[in-house]
């Protein structure tokens, strides 16, 4: 129990997460400078390479009209029209920020993800971040691949020399971690096997 390979990630009948679904972010949005009233075209998404889906918007003052068609259960393709309705906060130096209200629970967010029908956020559509469905193991791995990245590879910067001995520290403490958890799994493979022979 709890050894390698355990987790939810692994299992076949896993949730969909934030990074799979498909999603409509005001942070892309705002910056193609397409949140201008009267603004009208789309938005599509490519699996391996190839246009998956797209969505048509048409921008308003106080809101986004999203249009597009959806299939329930490979059925036949219905088309769907979602209001989502714009909430504005002053900026503390002046102007404003637009952020999405959520269509089911009226929450304030930056993400709409597409649950079956309509977009929604990430908490009505109950979807969680592909971390959350990892082991411990593979947790460790991915901070152990981040912390590789930032030390040694695509997002290298010249760190003071503080900052340096943090990430190094903490890299290696992940990897003593990955270790012992690789030790504790070979000990108990060991002790079952053992327990077979006997």
């Amino acid at each position: 129990m709890g050894g390698m390979g355990s987790g939810n990630w692994i299992r076949y009948d896993h949730k969909k997460t934030v990074e799979a679904a498909l999603r409509v972010d005001i942070r892309f949005m705002r910056r193609q400078g397409i949140l201008q009233p009267g603004c009208r075209g789309q938005l599509s998404w490519t699996s391996r390479g190839e246009k998956s889906d797209e969505v048509r918007y048409t921008c308003f003052r106080d809101g986004l009209l999203l249009s597009f068609n959806i299939s329930r259960n490979g059925g036949e393709w219905q088309p769907v029209k979602q209001v989502i309705n714009f909430e504005r906060m002053p900026c503390r130096f002046g102007g404003e920020r637009l952020w999405f209200c959520c269509p089911q629970c009226c929450r304030r967010c930056e993400v709409l993800y597409l649950s079956p029908m309509l977009f929604v956020c990430r908490l009505c559509a109950g979807l969680p971040y592909r971390s959350q469905m990892l082991g411990k193991y593979y947790q460790w791995m991915d901070k152990r691949d981040d912390l590789e990245a930032l030390l040694w590879g695509n997002k290298r910067k010249r760190w003071r020399k503080p900052k340096l001995a943090q990430l190094l520290d903490d890299y290696q403490q992940v990897d003593q971690a990955i270790a012992q958890n690789m030790l504790n799994d070979l000990n108990m493979l060991k002790g079952r096997i053992a327990g077979v022979k006997s």
